[in-house]
């Protein structure tokens, strides 16, 4: 069997190297998008779907892309002093992107609006998410047949709870935590939140609802209580465009085509915002500020293939660029993680103060910067959070699984020779001692003592009042301005002038890292580690299975500062 698994190996290696080869051949480097000239008359069309990250660390290539925010934005600026660009065209479907990745974007398309240039929107079929981006348009369209609508559902969260599954497989997890509001692990020891972690979530989702209310009412020129009714009073759960346009969240009942003709759109001079490639020159300046993505979950190691993730190495190789040009005066970190790895996040937060003894770091924070990704932004000299972030989380938890009842279900039985007091202990096939379990719940609490010094030391709050806004809470942003865990609710434009204010430049131009990075690049350095060649069917009996399998879920040596529920 493992010769064959060798052979498949050996066939797949070269032929992905070939594919890999020509792939660089034939755009090794190139960054952008398909580009078509930018004739006179032309409407930039942004019209994302899918998911669509705050930046894209990888090019795109032959499986195509869809443009980040950060690129989104980058050209609008652009197109608003592009002579050939008369308007952009917003028409999305079913965009999977965080609220605040919308507020960026929205606050690029509010720029681009001061040029005199007009914003339309077309609707269909569409997602809440998809109108929030539409709602910066100076005209709303909608499709008049029945078939079409709005998915306006409000603001809610939907967390599985797995202990009884658990109980009747016979598995256990043992759920150490230091926090009482952290709830990490409270779905496979419970079969419902702690009061502690449902009030504080339900506060938090209060509050989003609250702001997602006056954000639409303040973009369509309506009264916060119109809005409300919306949520709470219609009848039909798709809103239809009679509906919308009575309710004012539209402006027009019209067919895509015809809209397009009322303004000389067609296919000829519309431009996916992808493919456009601005006509200005670069802007020169004597001074750069640094704005640097970290987003995704923080572990160790290497990112995936396609690069979303943090870990040290990634942090320093960026930290290594900064440090090689002697023009980048202050540094912003855009924050998007819900935390992981302690030991990770500490190793990160060290090497960011390093750089903040020379540098000023602002920190701006996206959808959410909990726990991990807290930990990594309390360094820094200013934080500057989106009015939808999420953050705080300040807790750590630790997971063991117990299999002991299991394997005795399925026929398993384990013999453990062993010298010394916790030789062996780690064996999940068997019930986890009490005294490992009081020394792991130690280790938690010293951890959580750690992360909280770190916050203290920079953000400058007493340990009494820390632990009021600590033990696993979570807060949105106006919450955690008035904490103190926070110094300013903006966007990210507004963390790069706070930087440059720090660091006392006038004229300066934002670079973006970490530089971006081809196809064939990543697939390159992938085929030199060998690790497409790696295999996990090596395993010659299902204990051996199984406890791997518990191992890499649970990741039982692992103490973690996570926020693992997405409220978006």
């Amino acid at each position: 069997m493992k010769k064959n698994y060798w052979l498949i190996g050996c066939l797949i290696f070269p032929i992905l190297a070939v594919i890999a080869f020509f792939i660089g051949m034939k755009n090794p480097l190139k960054t952008g998008s398909y580009v078509r000239p930018v004739k006179s008359y032309t409407w930039l069309q942004i019209s994302p779907g899918g998911m669509v990250n705050d930046y894209n660390e990888v090019e795109y290539g032959f499986m195509g892309r869809t443009a980040s925010v950060e690129e989104i934005c980058s050209k609008l600026k652009e197109a608003a002093f592009d002579k050939n660009v008369v308007g952009v065209f917003i028409d999305p479907m079913f965009v999977q992107i965080r609220t605040s990745g919308l507020n960026e974007i929205g606050g690029a398309i509010l720029e681009f609006k001061q040029s005199g240039k007009p914003v339309l929107a077309h609707l269909q079929m569409q997602s809440q998410q998809d109108y929030l981006l539409a709602a910066y348009a100076d005209t709303i369209a909608m499709e008049p047949a029945s078939s079409a609508g709005l998915f306006f559902e409000g603001v809610s969260a939907n967390v599985s709870f797995y202990k009884n599954m658990l109980d009747k497989l016979g598995l256990k997890v043992n759920v150490i935590q230091s926090g009482a509001y952290k709830g990490a692990g409270e779905q496979y020891d419970r079969t419902a939140f702690s009061p502690e972690a449902y009030g504080n979530i339900k506060a938090v989702l209060s509050d989003r609802y609250e702001l997602l209310i006056n954000h639409i009412a303040r973009l369509r020129n309506l009264d916060p209580e119109q809005v409300r009714a919306v949520f709470e009073q219609r009848s039909d759960y798709l809103l239809s465009a009679e509906y919308a346009k009575q309710a004012g969240l539209i402006d027009i009942i019209q067919g895509r085509d015809e809209f397009l003709k009322r303004y000389l759109i067609s296919d000829e001079n519309l431009l996916s915002i992808s493919s456009y490639t601005p006509s200005t020159k670069a802007v020169t300046a004597p001074n750069k500020i640094a704005v640097c993505y970290l987003q995704g979950g923080i572990a160790p190691g290497e990112a995936s293939f396609y690069q979303e993730g943090i870990n040290a190495d990634k942090v320093q190789k960026i930290i290594d660029q900064i440090n090689s040009d002697n023009k980048i005066k202050a540094v912003v970190l855009r924050v998007n993680s819900p935390g992981g790895s302690a030991l990770e996040s500490e190793i990160i937060y060290r090497k960011l103060e390093n750089l903040k003894s020379k540098l000023p770091i602002v920190v701006s924070m996206g959808g959410v910067a909990a726990s991990g990704g807290y930990y990594i932004s309390a360094t820094s000299d200013y934080i500057v959070a989106d009015p939808y972030t999420i953050t705080g989380s300040i807790g750590v938890v630790q997971m063991l699984p117990d299999a002991s009842v299991l394997s005795k279900k399925i026929g398993i039985t384990n013999q453990t020779i062993a010298f010394g007091k916790y030789a062996g202990a780690l064996n999940l096939m068997n019930k986890a001692p009490d005294a490992l379990l009081a020394s792991f719940q130690r280790n938690s609490e010293n951890v959580y003592d750690e992360f909280k010094n770190r916050v203290a030391k920079y953000r400058k709050i007493s340990p009494d009042s820390l632990e009021n806004i600590a033990g696993g809470r979570i807060w949105s942003a106006e919450d955690a301005l008035q904490n103190g865990l926070i110094d300013a609710v903006g966007s990210l434009n507004d963390a790069v002038m706070k930087a440059a204010e720090l660091a006392k430049v006038k004229s300066y131009k934002t670079v973006v890292l970490p530089q971006k990075k081809s196809y064939w690049q990543i697939l390159a350095e992938q085929l030199n580690k060998g690790q497409f060649m790696q295999s996990k069917l090596r395993l010659d009996n299902l204990s051996e299975l199984l406890y791997e399998q518990l191992q890499s879920v649970f990741k039982p040596y692992s103490v973690l500062c996570i926020m693992p529920f997405d409220l978006e």
